[in-house]
């Protein structure tokens, strides 16, 4: 079985000097939102074997602060998820190794959705720092037919 966690970058700030929108960092409410919900994850039992994410530096950000209670596990940055939908996500999760169980990969909206749609079939909104959590029979990346276990609503944990 394979487990995919699919997490949107947590809340960014617009009042930043930043020069791009790819630099722009997470505000304090996306900085405290990132730990809670990795906390909460990983008492349920989600804990990546490794993270793909976003160049962006809110997503890179985002992953950072998630890291912890995950126990650091490995992370790759992928310019091609920088606002991705299915296909750069395919490109990306195609070459994940056979022995990760548990993949998370930070990325940004719309694509997200979108990607989430192609897997379940489903459209769900995804806000900042959301997480769905996804679960496939195969035994190979991507795999398909692709359910949705639960979405993790930062909002929702305090």
């Amino acid at each position: 079985m394979r487990r995919l966690m699919l997490i949107r970058h947590a809340k960014s700030s617009w009042k930043t000097d930043a020069p791009t929108d790819h630099a722009r960092p997470l505000n304090k409410r996306g900085r405290g939102a990132a730990p809670k919900v990795a906390e909460y994850l990983a008492a349920q039992g989600w804990t990546p074997d490794l993270a793909y994410s976003s160049d962006a530096l809110r997503a890179i950000q985002t992953w950072n602060l998630m890291s912890e209670p995950f126990k650091k596990p490995p992370m790759e940055t992928h310019a091609n998820l920088y606002h991705a939908g299915w296909e750069p996500f395919l490109e990306v999760v195609l070459n994940t190794p056979v022995t990760v169980n548990t993949l998370a990969v930070v990325g940004h909206n719309p694509g997200w959705e979108a990607v989430l749609e192609h897997l379940t079939g489903e459209f769900i909104e995804l806000k900042t720092a959301d997480v769905a959590l996804l679960e496939s029979d195969d035994n190979e990346w991507p795999g398909s037919n692709w359910r949705v276990v639960d979405i993790v609503r930062a909002r929702q944990i305090h």
